[in-house]
């Protein structure tokens, strides 16, 4: 296992999970601060989530290929454990923002004894 590889395939995908967090939920603050048009926003969205797919798909593969190669001789030092914990906590916010994203607003209920016309 190359570790070096390793370590830059989980960076990539590091760097996919953010940009499709990004794309996801938080492309309305993203609109607002330059000033997107609602055709320039959309644009934004399906870009974020292009490029989120494309690097996370590279990463997942240079990570593959990290861990199906041959032992290097200078890869006893790097380590892999903070990279690990970095990716462990991106795909945890992304899922508790998913999760958070489910719950409706909170509508006042109706009064008892109210008449509902359809």
């Amino acid at each position: 296992m190359r570790k070096k590889t390793v370590r830059l395939g989980i960076h990539l995908v590091i760097a996919a999970i953010s940009l499709v967090t990004l794309g996801t939920f938080f492309h309305d603050p993203v609109a607002e601060a330059f000033s997107f048009s609602t055709s320039t926003e959309t644009r934004f969205v399906y870009l974020v989530l292009g490029w989120g797919g494309a690097i996370g798909c590279c990463g997942i593969v240079v990570a593959a290929i990290g861990l199906f190669r041959g032992e290097q001789a200078s890869g006893s030092s790097i380590r892999l454990t903070r990279s690990f914990w970095v990716l462990a906590a991106a795909i945890i916010l992304f899922f508790a923002l998913l999760l958070s994203s489910f719950r409706g607003y909170d509508q006042p209920g109706d009064r008892p004894g109210k008449i509902v016309v359809i």
